[in-house]
């Protein structure tokens, strides 16, 4: 799962909401603008979700894909 978190005035973390990563064995994950990558490496897979720049909230956005050995990810642009 992923959790997406707030930050409060005295440093203390507040769980605000739970996302599944679809996979298994979630490893790795970047965020590129609004979206967040997971990679799951028990499933080798990955996916992509967009990031609510207000809430935090991720929603799934239809794109996933299978890669061996998913561990870490770079976005590279071209």
């Amino acid at each position: 799962s992923i959790v997406t978190y707030q930050i409060n005035a005295d440093g203390t973390l507040k769980a605000l909401n739970w996302e599944s990563s679809r996979g298994v064995t979630p490893r790795g994950f970047t965020i590129y603008k609004d979206l967040l990558i997971v990679a799951n490496q028990g499933s080798d897979d990955m996916y992509v979700f967009k990031v609510n720049a207000n809430t935090g909230a991720l929603t799934y956005t239809g794109n996933s894909y299978k890669i061996d050995g998913a561990v870490s990810l770079y976005v590279a642009e071209y």
